[in-house]
């Protein structure tokens, strides 16, 4: 007997919810298959079978939050019997949170009563049977906006009510925690940008492959974490673990909250390669259809708000890192040159790092580094 198990992304991670089964009770699965879909705070990422063999026993219903390393489904070999004590559901979050198994409601309805803090349970299904259908839920969502329509005036009209939930509510949850946790200074370099752009260029036209400025960074980020490495590592505890792999997590925005995908072994990888796992991973993020994998095993972040016209700002550190790159906005400005002054393209990049784990002249070193580099971007495609 194998159990399959919530799995846990990373030390923040908390719960997931289960948000889909592919496979039923009785049906046959294999070693690696994934046979649900659950939601973190990260992303939506598959469950995988631990084992070959017969899904005997579901234990979490869709819509169910579990805590994490808790089972969901036992998977047996053909003919085993369960355990006596194997029951559903199981105790803590996931019995408190997720969906009795005698209210009968569609996949969209709880999706969308979950989305607005909605009590299912409590409602009177319109569909075959008693089933609650989505028209239900979007009947007692238009209730509850008439309700506040007809509040006394004098206080502000609410145009909606968005609850704190799902993604939202863990990526609240998961910057708490790094807020509470870390001890964040914040350091800032203007970084002359020309050399770098040429060089794109440059790349661009002689292997006809487009290069992002970001995978520039990330390639200068991760090379600067060579020489720095107390910046690559995360405490644990009473430990400072520093790490051997270099694996940068690169901030991507999609509509229902930011997750930061890891490209893996940056240090090794040609910017060229950085530039498309950054495409092929931002494009994944925002189908939803990130692995775990993906989102897990990142030393270090590189945040990128540049595109949206943000010069300089404080990222928050991304748990359990030590360290987070921010981007800001290049634009053009007078530049002293030796004994001229040119206009050339500026960007300012900002280090937020944990002072528990290293002082301000060890990682203003590691930014300067960062910053020749990009003013030097050769070694850069080495």
């Amino acid at each position: 007997m194998w159990e399959v198990v919530m799995p846990r992304l990373d030390p923040g991670m908390q719960t997931g919810v289960v948000l889909e089964w592919y496979k039923k009770e009785g049906d046959r699965v294999e070693k690696g298959e994934p046979v649900a879909l659950a939601e973190g705070e990260k992303t939506t990422f598959d469950i995988e079978a631990p084992a070959s063999g017969i899904l005997a026993r579901i234990i979490q219903e869709e819509g169910s939050e579990v805590p994490v390393t808790e089972s969901i489904a036992i998977v047996t070999e053909p003919g085993e019997p369960l355990p006596a004590a194997t029951a559903r559901p199981v105790s803590g979050v996931a019995a408190e949170a997720g969906p009795k198994r005698a209210v009968p409601i569609s996949p969209a309805a709880r999706r969308l009563a979950r989305e607005h803090s909605i009590d299912y349970a409590a409602l009177v299904g319109s569909g075959p049977g008693g089933r609650i259908v989505k028209a239900d839920v979007e009947a007692e969502i238009q209730r509850r906006r008439l309700r506040e329509a007809r509040m006394p005036s004098g206080l502000p009209r609410v145009a909606e009510v968005i609850p704190l939930s799902g993604t939202r509510k863990t990526i609240a949850e998961r910057l708490s925690y790094s807020h509470r946790r870390a001890v964040p200074v914040h350091l800032a370099m203007t970084v002359d940008m020309e050399e770098v752009l040429r060089l794109r260029v440059k790349i661009q036209q002689t292997k006809e492959v487009s290069v992002s400025l970001t995978a520039f960074v990330v390639k200068a980020t991760a090379l600067a974490l060579e020489k720095h490495s107390i910046l690559n590592s995360a405490l644990e505890g009473e430990q400072i673990k520093v790490y051997e792999d270099i694996n940068v997590a690169v901030a991507v925005h999609r509509p229902e909250g930011l997750v930061a995908p890891v490209i893996r072994g940056a240090d090794k990888l040609a910017v060229e390669e950085i530039s498309q796992r950054i495409a092929d991973l931002t494009g994944k993020a925002v189908k939803g259809r990130l692995s775990v994998s993906d989102v897990t095993g990142g030393t270090f972040t590189v945040s990128n708000l540049g595109e949206v016209g943000v010069e300089l700002f404080a990222p928050v550190i991304n748990p359990p890192h030590t360290g987070i790159l921010g981007i800001g906005s290049m634009s053009k400005r007078p530049v002293a040159t030796d004994d001229t002054v040119e206009v050339r393209n500026v960007a300012i990049l900002s280090l937020v790092f944990d002072h528990r784990v290293v002082d301000g002249v060890p990682a203003g070193r590691f930014l300067g580094e960062v910053k020749g580099l990009l003013e030097n971007p050769r070694s850069l495609v080495r």
